[in-house]
């Protein structure tokens, strides 16, 4: 059999700065050897990072950027979990995180990320989620 020399590639936001999103910029992000999370904002929007929700993260466990976009009275949050990370850590911090946004804010919130489990399915983790929301 034929040995294979394989090349992973993961995209760091180095490289999504020096990548051009024409039109659209890097609001906020949060980032780490091989995974990232970030918000990227179309030019022209008034936007605010948000670094309290920012410094909520928790590397390798729950890891989130957000931006406020001014005119629209709307927080934009991205949440990552890596798959190594028990959703019993990441719940307790997201939960405080919303509670923050909510009892210091009259924003409308839009959250989305990669929870790397599928939503789709009953589970445990899956309810703790909505039960969050």
């Amino acid at each position: 059999m034929k040995e294979r020399s394989m090349l992973l590639v993961f995209p760091s936001i180095p490289i999504l700065k020096r990548t051009n999103f024409e039109g659209y910029n890097i609001a906020d992000s949060f980032s780490r050897r091989h995974g990232d999370v970030a918000v990227i904002v179309r030019n022209g929007l008034k936007c605010q990072r948000m670094h309290k929700i920012h410094k909520m993260s928790i590397e390798n466990h729950i890891e989130l950027a957000a931006v406020h976009l001014v005119t629209h009275k709307l927080l934009v949050m991205t949440v990552h979990r890596p798959p190594t990370t028990n959703f019993d850590t990441l719940a307790p911090q997201l939960n405080r995180c919303l509670e923050d946004i909510t009892e210091s804010t009259c924003y409308k919130i839009c959250v989305a990320g990669d929870f790397n489990f599928d939503l789709l399915k009953q589970s445990h983790s899956r309810e703790k989620l909505l039960k969050i929301f």
